[in-house]
């Protein structure tokens, strides 16, 4: 009884804040976040992928029920509630399945790219790991480990995380020793890469893209120091005048993490507004502040993506 009245007091106390942020900051924008687009979901990571058809029916979704902006569009003033779409990471499906149905219903979005696998065959190493850990058995060698570990002890979500903490000289050290033990041959997948230099500078010029950075080495920045997320940020803002002779002054953090040292860190190099991944909606004060709050868009359409995105607005 009392979890159902606290549950009920706090979905007044929802209400109530967004609609007084509606009264003095008018309609909400939501600013959705996607990964990767494509018909190969990743059996543990199925939360980073929706496939091109329910994208495409998220899409017509959009456009009948809500106001599409581009980021620089104005956030007042709006009859219907606001809606951005941004892509994480820098998939290169981003540009193969995703751009397609954004040209056919003319719909703007933000690409935050992660620049390390630009131009390679390599997959992110969430992929990598998502792949391997489910062709081991019930039992299987760690590095460090003197015995076999089982998956019950040491699941996906126990690995990542202990694996996300290396750097990536530490990572690329322990995949090739973990590949080794469990006698593994891992073979880059096409579906899973990131983009070309030939696709980004397609979509550097496309009238419907906007591009961000999304850091070199896609590391967490809540675990660095002010002089390490400097150097980081350095890595990719470099890649970036080099190959392109671009300055992009959007910046989304990777995991959406951060720490006390990095909005002044970002700001001092330029970036005008930052993007979390906090599931929240944004309204014209965000803007204003240049601290971006984003929704996580799952593979989900009809009753369930209304009922998400109605939470919100």
């Amino acid at each position: 009884m009392y979890l159902k009245i606290k549950n009920i007091l706090k979905g007044h106390y929802y209400y109530l804040l967004k609609l007084k942020s509606k009264l003095f900051y008018g309609n909400p924008v939501l600013v959705l976040m996607y990964h990767r687009i494509n018909n190969e979901i990743g059996t543990n990571l199925k939360g980073i992928t929706v496939t091109p058809q329910i994208f495409e029916e998220q899409v017509i979704y959009f456009k009948n029920k809500f106001t599409v902006l581009k980021f620089n569009d104005s956030w007042k003033g709006l009859k219907k509630p606001g809606i951005i779409l941004t892509f994480d990471d820098g998939y290169a499906d981003n540009f193969l399945n995703a751009l397609p149905i954004l040209e056919k219903y003319q719909i703007p979005a933000i690409f935050f790219i992660t620049t390390k696998n630009i131009n390679t065959k390599y997959e992110f190493w969430w992929d990598k790991f998502d792949c391997i850990y489910e062709s081991l058995s019930e039992w299987y060698y760690v590095p460090g480990e003197k015995d076999k570990v089982s998956k019950k002890e040491h699941s996906f979500k126990v690995m990542t995380t202990k694996v996300a903490k290396l750097t990536s000289n530490e990572k690329e050290k322990w995949f090739k020793e973990f590949e080794h033990i469990n006698k593994i041959q891992f073979k880059e997948r096409d579906a899973f890469r990131s983009l070309s230099e030939a696709e980004l500078k397609k979509i550097i010029k496309h009238p419907l893209i906007t591009v961000g950075v999304h850091t070199h080495n896609h590391f967490s920045f809540k675990e660095l120091d002010e002089k390490e997320q400097l150097d980081e940020l350095l890595l990719s803002t470099n890649f970036w005048k080099k190959n392109f002779s671009i300055e992009p002054k959007l910046f989304a953090f990777p995991h959406g993490s951060y720490n006390s040292k990095s909005v002044e860190v970002l700001k001092k190099l330029g970036f005008s507004h930052l993007f979390l991944a906090n599931d929240y909606y944004s309204n014209s004060k965000q803007k204003n502040n240049g601290i971006i709050y984003r929704i996580i868009m799952p593979n989900i359409t009809g009753e369930k993506l209304e009922k998400r995105l109605k939470h919100f607005t």
